[in-house]
């Protein structure tokens, strides 16, 4: 008998059709939770204090308490006029805004321990207005990894012994304070 005979390949056909759309199902259901868990939560700053500090974040419009801290798949924004200082080796998230690009709730800084490091997967965006502006200061040192920077408006860019490294395209708009973010050779 032949093996891809056209009665064979339909009985194959039928006897496949359940596993096939049992693996579908699977699939799409699997691709659906990816997708959602993907989006991760957006942490808001609620007062002063450090990355690791869970009393510094808020995941509530309210700016009540949280209970963790941003992680990989997380979207952080410091707002409020409040500093976040990087106190850890390991502190990440997927999008960093400063000084509220979206909410329009006041400037907002990052600060950098010694030894300290925070890797942003996606994006860090900086200031919309002078009254929304975002401020990023490495004058104790350590380390800013991210693949994209848009710098809408500067508040303040102190460098001091950090590390500022981009591993991707990068917007400076000149007609907004970008000649307030220089080499410390200049």
């Amino acid at each position: 008998t032949q093996l891809f005979s056209p009665m064979n390949s339909t009985r194959l056909l039928k006897q496949c059709r359940p596993a096939f759309l049992k693996f579908s199902l699977l699939a799409i259901l699997a691709a659906l939770l990816g997708a959602m868990t993907a989006n991760g939560e957006t942490y808001y700053s609620r007062k002063n204090g450090d990355w690791s500090a869970t009393s510094t974040w808020s995941t509530n419009s309210d700016r009540s308490a949280g209970t963790a801290v941003p992680g990989s798949g997380d979207i952080a924004m410091i707002e409020h006029g409040f500093t976040v200082t990087v106190d850890v080796t390991n502190a990440t998230c997927k999008n960093l805004d400063l000084g509220s690009m979206t909410s329009g709730n006041g400037a907002g800084t990052i600060a950098f321990n010694s030894g300290s490091e925070l890797t942003v997967s996606m994006g860090l965006y900086v200031g919309e207005s002078s009254s929304r502006s975002g401020s990023i200061n490495m004058a104790s040192g350590r380390t800013l990894i991210c693949p994209g920077f848009s710098l809408i408006y500067l508040g303040t860019w102190t460098p001091g012994t950090g590390t500022l490294q981009l591993t991707g395209d990068n917007t400076l708009r000149s007609e907004e304070h970008t000649s307030e973010l220089q080499s410390p050779c200049n």
